[in-house]
């Protein structure tokens, strides 16, 4: 089994946009249905945007 990766806490992803990015990602057909959309998936990908705002903060760019 691969090594388990915990993610640190979400600072900035509020869970309605959670709910907002995972609606779009199904819309968008990269997965059948909402349910197909795992917690650890969605967590990966607000990791990855969490991510990049603080890159952006820290070199004087907060726009989204």
């Amino acid at each position: 089994m691969g090594k388990v990766i915990k993610f640190p806490e979400k600072k900035y992803i509020t869970e309605n946009y959670r709910a907002e990015l995972k609606h779009h990602m199904v819309r968008a057909g990269w997965f059948p249905g909402e349910e197909a959309v795992s917690d650890d998936m969605l967590n990966f990908i607000c990791y990855g945007f969490q991510m990049c705002y603080d890159l952006g903060k820290e070199n004087g760019r907060e726009k989204h």
